[in-house]
């Protein structure tokens, strides 16, 4: 009797049992099938995922079709943050830190560490979700007072 969780074949390929995995060998058949797993921050989420991939309950995006797009939307972030740090240079003085305050406390703890993590903000340490907040609200706050052509 074989459960969820055991070995599946792939076009006659027996795979691993993914419990025994180890999490490097996880994420790196996760990467091969092009699924993101920036926001699984233990084991038991990365074998929830890699089960949804699996299993097609989750699909991703092949490696070399994957990196066409992370450029494409390389280029658009750069147009879209030049547009964005022109309004910003316009709205310096209006960055509301008490309403950026209140947007992110209503968020999950596990919300706010994706957010540090897609900020390069080094959140291991935090113990209190206020402490995840209080970064990402001095993150933001630099962030907007930002200016691309220095002035």
């Amino acid at each position: 009797m074989r459960s969820e969780d055991n070995a599946a074949t792939d076009g006659g390929v027996e795979l691993p049992e993914i419990s025994s995995m180890r999490i490097r060998a996880i994420k790196d058949e996760l990467n091969e099938m092009g699924i993101s797993f920036t926001d699984c921050f233990d084991k038991d989420s990365l074998v929830d995922r890699l089960k949804d991939g699996r299993s097609g309950a989750v699909t991703g995006t092949p490696k070399s079709v994957e990196d066409d797009a992370s450029k494409s939307a390389a280029a658009a972030s750069t147009s879209t943050s030049e547009s964005t740090s022109k309004h910003s240079q316009s709205s310096k003085s209006t960055f509301d830190r008490e309403a950026v305050i209140s947007e992110l406390r209503q968020k999950k703890v596990r919300e706010l560490r994706t957010m540090c993590a897609q900020n390069n903000i080094k959140w291991a340490t935090f113990i209190e979700k206020e402490e995840l907040v209080r970064a990402l609200v001095d993150y933001k706050e630099k962030a907007s007072d930002f200016s691309s052509s220095g002035a």
